[in-house]
């Protein structure tokens, strides 16, 4: 990823995958019964263009999906770059209806000030701080707070990394809202993801 936002091919990935996101979220949307959001990844270069907020309205218009199934996520080094214009950015594309995710939260070193004029809809845990959940409460110290503050700046909160059953029920005995990792899946395909999807939403023919 480094190598590919030194040479500039950044800008024509990070087009690839949202598009490519969007049109395989409108795919299953049509399909299942239950709506099933799309989360993609931004770059700190996507985020340097002003223009980024009509180009994801022109994808969304393309593939059809609904602007509220479109999750993009930045991270809290990228957010903490350029506060004002990313600040901006964030809420032109929250006025289109897309969710917004801080991800590796955590990881730098936000201003709780800036967090809390940016437009966001969830805080997503460090995977450094789910791996190191032990029974021991200094473990526990930076996932509780962080789900804390979430909950105090009404933001869902997402914990990275997850792969053991143990630190799945800290973190729901917390009070964090979602969990993402090998423990529930290792990454897979469309088609395979579809069959995952399958198991709990299909439109009834």
């Amino acid at each position: 990823m480094e190598h590919a936002e030194e040479t500039g091919l950044i800008h024509d990935i990070g087009s690839w995958v949202l598009e490519a996101a969007c049109e395989q979220a409108a795919i299953w949307n049509k399909q299942l019964e239950h709506p099933v959001a799309m989360a993609v990844n931004l770059s700190a270069i996507q985020f340097e263009n002003p223009e980024l907020p009509a180009y994801i309205a022109g994808v969304l218009q393309r593939t059809g999906l609904t602007p509220e199934l479109l999750h993009v996520e930045i991270t809290e080094t990228t957010v903490m770059k350029q506060p004002d214009q990313t600040e901006n950015l964030l809420r032109e594309i929250s006025a289109l209806g897309v969710k917004i995710s801080i991800d590796d939260f955590g990881a730098g070193y936000s201003s709780l000030s800036y967090l809390m004029r940016f437009t966001a809809n969830k805080l997503k845990i460090d995977r450094a701080f789910t791996q190191q959940l032990t029974e021991r409460r200094n473990d526990q110290i930076i996932p509780t707070a962080i789900i804390n503050l979430g909950r105090s700046l009404h933001l869902e909160t997402v914990a990275e990394g997850v792969e053991t059953e143990f630190q799945l029920q800290m973190l729901k005995d917390k009070g964090c809202t979602y969990a993402q990792g090998y423990l529930l899946s290792r990454p897979v395909p469309p088609d395979s993801a579809f069959e995952l999807l399958k198991q709990h939403w299909i439109r009834p023919s």
